[in-house]
């Protein structure tokens, strides 16, 4: 499993992410798939996001949704 590190000191399994970003577990699959949300897998094939990663998507998605001026 992964070892907390000062860069990435909490992890997040896809429902976590869902309840922080409103998304669809389909949804956060998919990113993740896509790259726009990078996770690591366990042994055992389940997904776990980095606290920095996740608050970077948050950050781009925000940024991304502000109407243009």
């Amino acid at each position: 499993m992964l070892q907390p590190t000062a860069a990435n000191d909490h992890v997040y399994l896809t429902n976590d992410v869902c309840k922080r970003t409103g998304l669809a577990p389909a949804t956060v699959r998919l990113y993740e798939k896509l790259g726009l949300l990078p996770a690591i897998r366990t042994v055992g094939g389940v997904r776990l996001f980095s606290r920095v990663a996740v608050e970077a998507f948050m950050a781009a998605r925000a940024n991304h949704a502000r109407p243009a001026r």
